[in-house]
């Protein structure tokens, strides 16, 4: 596969030092994703919404014992070849899923992962309780969060005005901080301090207190389509 023809999102260094040519420069971003302050030695990892598998092949790098790379290529351009280019350059063991996050319940039925990332994903969903509460179910240790967060106070889903984020019309919430905290002790996780942010974007930690978790149902909603 000519990997000139494929349409990348992230950029990721080859093997002969070379990069993809992608619009996300996840390397240099990586303290941004709380991604190296994670342990991922002899740990099963579930990446959701991995597009190209950068933190996938990463964490498998970094020792973790089993990768699932999970995302839906018809919720976004490029499709899958990026991955499958990245997979056998790297000669990786990560399994790829293809689904929703409003069914990684049923996807995963009692599986649970020591580490769960979820980068980029939140604010796409018309949803986002509802994936919260499968994307904690689904974590055994702890979960990071990239994204598009707002700081207002009191706990809320702030709809982000039309296009104004990023230009894009698939951008639809931006929960606040104290929204994810909330929602992570009702699913049995305490937040941590947030570590990083650029910009408008942030990261947040969360690590399994107990195994108590919140019993909501919600029709699975797709995400934005263009015509």
């Amino acid at each position: 596969m000519d990997s000139t023809k494929i349409k990348f999102y992230h950029k990721v260094r080859l093997n002969d030092g070379n990069c993809t040519p992608g619009i996300e420069d996840v390397e240099k971003a990586r303290s941004t994703y709380i991604f190296d302050e994670l342990d991922f030695a002899d740990k099963s990892v579930l990446d959701v919404g991995c597009w190209d598998g950068y933190f996938s092949f990463e964490a498998e790098k970094l020792g973790a014992s089993q990768v699932v790379s999970f995302d839906n290529p018809a919720c976004r351009w490029g499709g899958i070849d990026g991955y499958v280019f990245l997979h056998n350059h790297f000669k990786s063991r990560a399994h790829y899923v293809q689904g929703s996050v409003y069914d990684l319940r049923n996807i995963f039925l009692d599986k649970e992962f020591d580490i769960v990332l979820c980068y980029g994903v939140l604010y796409h969903l018309s949803d986002p309780l509802f994936a919260l509460q499968n994307l904690f179910y689904v974590c055994k240790d702890t979960i990071v969060f990239e994204g598009h967060f707002s700081n207002t106070e009191t706990p809320c889903l702030a709809l982000i005005p039309y296009k104004s984020f990023q230009n894009d019309p698939g951008n639809v919430y931006a929960p606040s901080v104290s929204y994810m905290e909330l929602i992570g002790k009702y699913n049995g996780f305490e937040m941590e301090t947030p570590k990083a942010s650029v910009g408008s974007r942030l990261s947040l930690l969360f690590r399994r207190k107990s195994d108590t978790y919140i019993h909501y149902h919600s029709t699975s909603f797709p995400q934005y389509e263009s015509k």
